[in-house]
């Protein structure tokens, strides 16, 4: 299965958005990257960056990387955002899922907040 990230970002946090890519780049063939405002990124190996620093939205921002992602034939695109972590071979249990399930469109991680006992 070709799967790619897609991730859309607004006023981030550098190192915040850095360790969000660091934990998926790994394990993904392309992160594809919306930059809705005028903070610098760092290119990268496998990071495709797009956006002239003007907020379009993040639905706008997702709909024209999805585009990109499908005309560059990928089979499953994550929609992320700049403050979020992955666990190593995330993907490899992505994949596992949809090949046992091969019906299911979407798949919804556990979600918990670092910062507090919400889980």
């Amino acid at each position: 299965m070709k799967i790619c990230a897609i991730i859309v970002t607004y006023n981030h946090d550098n190192y915040v958005l850095n360790k969000s890519i660091d934990s998926i780049i790994s394990q993904v063939e392309t992160v594809y990257l919306y930059n809705n405002s005028s903070h610098k990124i760092s290119p990268r190996n496998k990071l495709n960056i797009y956006g002239n620093g003007i907020n379009i939205g993040i639905g706008e921002a997702q709909n024209i990387l999805l585009k990109i992602a499908i005309d560059q034939g990928f089979d499953c695109a994550l929609l992320s955002d700049q403050d979020t972590f992955y666990p190593k071979n995330y993907f490899g249990n992505v994949d596992l899922h949809f090949s046992n399930n091969p019906l299911a469109a979407v798949i919804c991680p556990r979600w918990s907040n670092l910062n507090s006992k919400i889980k």
